[in-house]
């Protein structure tokens, strides 16, 4: 969208839009354990 848009309205109505056309029955939870797994080897192992 430009920035014309944004300034001219467009932006609220096409944002009620796509909320209109969400569907939150469901809900996706991703957990990044690559910090986690790095500090348990870091506190295992000092050395590295």
């Amino acid at each position: 969208m430009s920035k014309g848009c944004i300034k001219g309205g467009v932006a609220p109505g096409q944002v009620a839009k796509l909320e209109s056309g969400r569907d939150l029955s469901r809900t996706w939870l991703v957990v990044d354990m690559d910090a986690f797994f790095a500090a348990v080897e870091e506190r295992d192992n000092p050395g590295l």
